[in-house]
């Protein structure tokens, strides 16, 4: 209970903060850097690096996890795997997808870790991951859709318009995990 507990926090603090970084990301690109980096990919990767701040927060945990119980060989053999993973997806995802293959190899490393951590402690646990990690990428889909729509309505409202999907998605996230503490 205390482990779902823990990787339920840091959905709750990190899918949020993803969603709006996808939702506002062309409007950041903007504001932030100089002109004429908003028109080449760069928002695009902004958007798809996003997704890697709630699968790098889950394996964090998941590798406390077992530093925990004493055990510090396990998680660096599954980090180290994931990153000769995310370097053998380096030399080839580019090539086929461009520059966005670099936040694709990212993805795939962060994943391979993930899924290498969770299936040494427990499959219902990766199954649960599998979930969780189905229903944060609808909830980037949905903030991938606002960075699309409002693109062409300027700057400040699709900022805006992304900070209110973040701060929904977190209440709405916050409310569900007060009913299922409350069973």
């Amino acid at each position: 209970m205390l482990f779902r507990s823990g990787l339920f926090l840091c959905t709750l603090l990190t899918l949020p903060s993803a969603a709006v970084l996808i939702g506002a990301s062309p409007a950041i690109v903007v504001m932030l850097l100089p002109a004429g980096l908003s028109h080449g990919p760069l928002p695009s990767l902004v958007a798809m690096f996003a997704v890697t701040i709630i699968f790098g927060s889950w394996n964090a945990l998941l590798a406390r996890y077992y530093y925990a119980g004493g055990d510090t060989r396990t998680p660096l053999f599954c980090e180290l795997a994931g990153s000769v993973l995310q370097g053998s997806l380096l030399l080839t995802l580019p090539w086929i997808m461009g520059i966005t293959g670099i936040a694709g190899a990212v993805t795939g490393g962060v994943l391979s870790t993930g899924i290498l951590l969770a299936l040494r402690l427990d499959r219902a646990l990766l199954f649960r991951l599998f979930m969780f990690g189905a229903w944060s990428l609808v909830v980037c889909g949905v903030s991938a859709w606002l960075l699309f729509f409002w693109t062409s309505h300027g700057n400040w409202p699709q900022v805006i318009a992304a900070t209110l999907y973040g701060i929904f998605v977190f209440i709405m996230l916050s409310i569900w995990y007060r009913l299922r503490l409350s069973n």
